[in-house]
């Protein structure tokens, strides 16, 4: 969001974006809706943040005792109701992060983003040569790009990314959702 609103990456602005802007249903300026993948975190891939143990105790459900029987039960489950989302809202612009999950995303896109790699509609950033990829349907630009904390991320790749945003939309102004 910075890159492509053109926001200067420093404390004091990072702070009032999550303070007034991020993940609010009614953002001040910024136009954004947030969604999960899925709702439980990990700490580390394959685990649940508390530990996939302790919420099988915690709720008695049978798909809570490891992450893998977890996704089996819902992953399906989130990825129709996105694209039902993504159809209904009609955002110019969806960003998935976590290159993880790429797989899911060319399904919720409608795409194969790994096609789209060392192409015009890719960059490629920092010293870890991290990439993002662009596609672009029914009036809605998919982006497919690493985690904001990817271990060797840096504000190039991110501002790198905006821009690509700002040459498939046009305009810096996606407005409120």
């Amino acid at each position: 969001m910075f890159g492509y609103y053109q926001i200067t990456n420093n404390k004091k602005n990072y702070y009032d974006f999550q303070a007034n802007h991020w993940r609010r249903s009614n953002p001040i300026k910024y136009s954004q809706n947030l969604f999960g993948l899925l709702p439980l975190g990990k700490s580390n891939l394959g685990q649940f943040r508390d530990f996939s143990d302790t919420w099988h105790k915690w709720t008695g459900l049978d798909y809570m005792q490891d992450t893998e029987t977890y996704e089996r039960k819902w992953l399906s489950y989130r990825i129709e109701r996105l694209k039902h989302k993504i159809n209904e809202i009609k955002p110019r612009v969806v960003i998935f992060y976590t290159k993880i999950h790429t797989d899911t995303w060319n399904e919720i896109a409608g795409c194969n983003f790994r096609e789209l790699e060392n192409t015009n509609n890719s960059i490629t950033e920092c010293p870890k040569n991290f990439s993002a990829e662009f596609y672009q349907r029914n009036g809605t630009l998919y982006v497919n790009m690493a985690s904001p904390v990817a271990f060797g991320a840096c504000n190039n790749y991110f501002e790198a990314i905006g821009e690509k945003i700002f040459d498939f939309v046009g305009h810096r102004k996606l407005g409120k959702i």
